[in-house]
């Protein structure tokens, strides 16, 4: 639940910042556009007192994730056999 709120809070800064409206932000994640302005001032309010919201959600996933073999991001938990199995070249021979 955390991450995914984490999630749509990166997701609304960035389209804020992209210059997309409130009411398309809240379209676009399927969440109301008082929840979306809720967001953008807590962002606003944090970065007031000296906190980047961006960098910390950005810094929060990437400690969630780790490489894969072929570069691309995997979630931990992913078992070491569906890592492999979507390596590039796997299941030829």
């Amino acid at each position: 639940m955390r991450d995914e709120r984490a999630r749509l809070v990166y997701e609304a800064a960035r389209r804020h910042r992209r210059g997309d409206s409130t009411r398309s932000i809240a379209r676009a994640l399927g969440i109301a556009r008082k929840t979306v302005q809720r967001m953008l001032d807590d962002i606003d309010k944090r970065r007031d007192e000296g906190d980047d919201a961006l960098a910390i959600a950005e810094r929060d996933r990437r400690r969630n994730c780790d490489l894969r073999s072929d570069g691309r991001a995997a979630a931990r938990g992913d078992s070491p056999e569906a890592v492999e199995d979507d390596a590039p070249g796997a299941g030829v021979g």
